[in-house]
């Protein structure tokens, strides 16, 4: 069932290196000695590989608690982020790029972010949502199937949701 909307995923993930390299300078992971888009690739991946291996511990100094950054916690916020790549590309350079410098200070802050179990609950009041409409598509994304010429959306049993 998932397999329907994840088609362009691995297209748009993999063109994130390539606009990193198209925007040079701009590009907080871009180095000038970058010879390709697969530089940059690698790099990423080496800093992904790295957190992976060694989860980095950082601290909140805004709340002063602890924070684990997993391989895991960056596999979900770079999904998240392909979501609306052209608006939080940049952004996920920037985490990359603070990783890679090791920059922890600025990286608690970052990451102090609440997780979106309390977002997707019915329980916020409405202007705890300052862009509702990306809650929505995160909490109820792919409730029907895609429609396609021959079939028209038709909602999912409970059955097939499982």
């Amino acid at each position: 069932m998932w397999s329907d909307s994840l088609l362009d995923t691995d297209a748009i993930y993999d063109s994130f290196s390539t606009y990193c390299f198209q925007a040079g300078s701009k590009c907080a992971l871009y180095r000038p000695s970058d010879s390709s888009a697969s530089v940059i690739a690698q790099r990423f991946e080496s800093i992904l590989s790295k957190i992976k291996a060694n989860p980095l511990t950082l601290i909140n100094h805004q709340t002063n608690t602890p924070i684990l950054v997993t391989y895991d916690m960056l596999k979900n916020i770079i999904f998240l982020f392909l979501y609306r790549p052209s608006a939080t590309f940049p952004a996920l350079a920037m985490i990359a790029d603070l990783l890679y410098h090791g920059q922890t200070e600025i990286l608690g802050v970052i990451f102090g972010m609440p997780a979106l179990e309390p977002v997707c609950t019915p329980s916020l009041p409405a202007y705890a949502f300052r862009n509702e409409a990306i809650y929505a598509v995160m909490c109820g994304d792919k409730r029907y199937p895609v429609c396609i010429p021959s079939r028209c959306l038709a909602p999912i049993s409970g059955d097939e949701m499982r």
